[in-house]
């Protein structure tokens, strides 16, 4: 199957690679358990539009809960598109491209071949006629 998606990108673009640098990424395993968690209500708790969800965001863990949660979605999406961009759509047309290459190699080494052994075959019967 191929894919038209061509996505151009530095890997420092993302702000997940600036927090791995600085050691405040959370790991994989528990990237994993705030990204599966249902009881943390991020859609509320996360906003930001006004000062009352400000303070909501600001207190207790919430602001850090948040902003580890951007984190692995943000990696997690890197992720995503590395996958597409590493899956060569051309990888395909380049199989068949050398099938073809190869499969036209043969055919020329089989007629040089067939040539050399008519060639000989020519060159002893006319030395055998002259004798």
């Amino acid at each position: 199957m191929f894919s038209d998606i061509v996505v151009g990108y530095n890997k420092n673009d993302f702000f997940y690679i600036t927090a791995e640098e600085n050691g405040y990424m959370p790991s994989d395993e528990k990237c994993k358990t705030i990204l599966e968690d249902t009881e943390f209500d991020h859609q509320s708790i996360c906003k930001t539009d006004n000062e009352e969800q400000r303070d909501v965001f600001n207190s207790d863990q919430n602001s850090s809960k948040c902003i580890e949660r951007e984190l692995c979605i943000n990696k997690q999406n890197v992720t995503r598109i590395d996958n597409v961009q590493n899956n060569h759509s051309g990888s395909e047309e380049k199989h068949q491209d050398y099938v073809k290459q190869f499969k036209s190699t043969q055919l020329d080494t089989l007629n040089l071949g067939i040539g050399i052994t008519a060639l000989i075959f020519f060159i002893y019967r006319a030395r055998n006629i002259n004798i």
